[in-house]
């Protein structure tokens, strides 16, 4: 669904707490990831922070507004834990921003078109 091959396991540590541990194909080698995600659903809200090496600590906020024209928008802050003993220069920070960027719009727009089908399916039950 999300455009890699790989499978997610899902451990619930309570109502709005859970683990997920993605492990994918990366070229001829497995790499897994784990995620903590804490889930606010009265707010439409959530938070993702990596629990593997690569990035780790790093925190994603996501929250969901409507729009006026019955639609919906997704809100997008994230802020990731650097582990040189020197801060990326901006250009490089920018650069990697920008990558960041299109790689999870590429996943949202993925995850929106799995989404849309879901509700295609539900609405012909």
């Amino acid at each position: 669904m999300m455009g890699e091959k790989g499978k997610r396991m899902v451990t619930r540590i309570n109502e709005e707490t859970l683990i997920l541990t993605d492990t994918i194909l990366e070229g001829d080698k497995k790499v897994t990831r784990k995620r903590l995600v804490r889930l606010f659903p009265e707010r439409l809200f959530w938070t993702n922070t990596r629990l593997s090496e690569d990035g780790k600590y790093s925190q994603f906020l996501y929250q969901i507004f409507p729009d006026r024209d019955g639609g919906s928008r997704l809100d997008f802050i994230g802020s990731h834990v650097f582990y040189d003993k020197e801060r990326p220069k901006p250009e490089e920070i920018a650069s990697m921003a920008e990558e960041l960027a299109m790689k999870d719009s590429k996943v949202w727009e993925l995850l929106a078109e799995a989404m849309e089908k879901d509700f295609r399916l539900r609405d012909h039950e």
